[in-house]
């Protein structure tokens, strides 16, 4: 299975709980997945490991940005 390389991101945890510094993570891979996946949603759970089912559950909870390169 094909895992997407993650670039170094820097949190700012200010006052946040773990709780919600975990769910910005969460927010952070999703989106991730989902550009190295060009928006390809079944792809993207592949990649993320997890049911297509499951995919969606998890982005509904967020507001995902995909962030697509134009090279």
């Amino acid at each position: 299975m094909m895992s997407p390389n993650l670039e170094c991101v820097q949190i700012d945890l200010g006052d946040r709980t773990l709780s919600q510094v975990l769910m910005e993570v969460e927010r952070l891979y999703l989106e991730t997945v989902l550009t190295k996946a060009c928006g390809n949603k079944t792809l993207a759970a592949k990649f993320a490991g997890v049911s297509l089912s499951t995919f969606r559950e998890k982005l509904s909870r967020f507001t995902v940005k995909m962030a697509i390169s134009l090279e």
